[in-house]
């Protein structure tokens, strides 16, 4: 992300002024659901675009590898937190939850750390690829360093990635 990017979106944040017109607008998470997921303080869900975390819903007996900690880096990283969220091309997905690429006031981009620490994996949804370059990028230093997913076995960790 350009330098210029990162303050002008943290002043937006820290000043409570709106972000422009490219669909950016300020939220506060109240609940994260699981790694690519959490719900605002006003209810709505926020689908983060561009990746795809490891399933973690113990109720449904369904943990991946890697789900639990997907989980627990996004709620230590967004719960209580403003954030800015930036649409793309699809404003919502089947599900009807808001699809986003996720800033905090710092200007860190949340869909790219979580990709970085290999709790995700970049996933390419049509027509949505705005940031698809930035989060190809950390998936690959990911990779490279094994971090997360990537320290499974290849023939387990490769699938489904794009």
């Amino acid at each position: 992300m350009k330098r210029l990017g990162a303050v002008f979106l943290a002043l937006s944040l820290l000043t409570g002024t709106p972000a422009g017109a490219e669909g950016r607008r300020q939220a506060i998470v109240s609940w994260v659901i699981d790694g690519d997921t959490f719900q605002t303080s006003d209810g709505e869900r926020v689908r983060l675009l561009g990746i795809d975390s490891p399933e973690y819903q113990p109720h449904r007996r369904k943990i991946d590898p890697f789900g639990k900690e997907a989980s627990e880096f996004a709620k230590k990283t967004l719960t209580g937190k403003k954030v800015l969220l930036e649409g793309d091309v699809e404003p919502k997905d089947k599900y009807g939850r808001t699809l986003a690429y996720v800033y905090l006031p710092d200007g860190t981009f949340v869909n790219e750390s979580i990709v970085a620490q290999g709790l995700a994996k970049s996933r390419y949804y049509k027509p949505n690829g705005k940031h698809r370059e930035e989060l190809k990028a950390a998936q690959k230093a990911a990779k490279k360093a094994k971090k997360g997913i990537w320290s499974l076995e290849a023939s387990s960790a490769g699938r489904g990635s794009s």
